[in-house]
């Protein structure tokens, strides 16, 4: 169980909100005993539409009577699709047919996260194209800057999350962007997922933009074209107690939030508990 005061390296989980009351998903997060979440799976009705106001009040009243500290916003996407053909021409910011639509309801996001206290928008921005002189990357980095532009004027941080692109483009793209309220949502997982860099090259290279961690773990795919299981942390491949030492050692003092993607509550209950003890057990060794 972690504390409240508990700010080094503070466990948590996704409170997956959906066209829920707060009391039901905030609560499901505060069962586990934990104090710091991040919003995900945010249904439209916090963004926009009548009685919005009053929702984002619930919400924000329903955090304050749990103890929760929200980490992130994640920014809901209509429309996207996870299969490894289709994910990069429906996912996330990089389509072109999307990115206005999609443009405008992170702003809404902005909004609603700056209203709730939130210092932190996050999202799968999409496959960032690889090659530097192509048009279509530089649409992006321009239209991006934008957004984060937008963000900064909310006193916001746009993290992304990792797993999509090698680390080279990673990078180069948070260069060209040279803007400071950009980070990253470290996915060690999604990194074998989707069959990109080892996660310690990112770490490595790139740990002073992380500002929220996953901690998921998966496994390279075996096949061509698809993507890799995943599976509880760590009992996949992404050596998860060298991971999370050595984001100590690089000074990361942040959130580690727990992400398990099943449709088995009961499944999902077990694995929650299993890893908030194992990333306690894990702390204990580092303080």
């Amino acid at each position: 169980m972690t504390t409240l005061n508990d700010t080094f390296m503070p466990v948590g989980t996704i409170a997956k909100v959906r066209d829920r009351k707060p009391a039901e998903y905030l609560g499901e997060v505060a069962a586990f005993g934990v104090h710091y979440c991040q919003l995900g799976g945010v249904a439209d009705n916090l963004l926009f539409g009548s009685g919005r106001a009053e929702r984002v009040a619930e919400l924000k009243e329903t955090a304050a009577k749990l103890n929760l500290t929200i980490t992130a916003f994640w920014v809901p996407f209509a429309g996207q699709r996870w299969g490894y053909a289709d994910a990069p021409r429906y996912n996330g910011l990089v389509p072109e047919q999307f990115r206005t639509e999609r443009m405008i309801r992170c702003c809404m996001a902005s909004q609603t996260a700056r209203e709730l206290g939130i210092g932190i928008l996050a999202a799968h921005v999409g496959f960032i194209p690889e090659d530097p002189q192509e048009t279509a990357y530089k649409n992006f980095v321009s239209d991006f800057r934008y957004l984060l532009e937008f963000c900064a004027a909310n006193d916001q941080q746009f993290i992304l999350e990792t797993g999509q692109e090698n680390v080279e483009t990673l990078e180069r793209f948070i260069n060209d962007l040279n803007m400071p309220n950009i980070g990253l949502n470290f996915d060690p997982a999604n990194m074998l997922m989707y069959n990109q860099n080892e996660p310690m090259e990112l770490l490595e290279r790139l740990a002073k933009y992380i500002i929220n961690v996953h901690c998921k773990d998966g496994k390279r795919p075996t096949r061509p074209a698809t993507m890799g299981p995943e599976t509880v942390f760590a009992q996949g491949d992404i050596d998860a107690p060298a991971i999370i030492k050595r984001l100590y050692e690089l000074g990361y003092r942040g959130p580690l939030i727990i992400e398990r993607e099943i449709g088995d509550k009961a499944q999902l209950k077990l694995d929650l508990e299993y890893t908030i003890n194992y990333l306690e057990e894990l702390k204990k060794g580092m303080r």
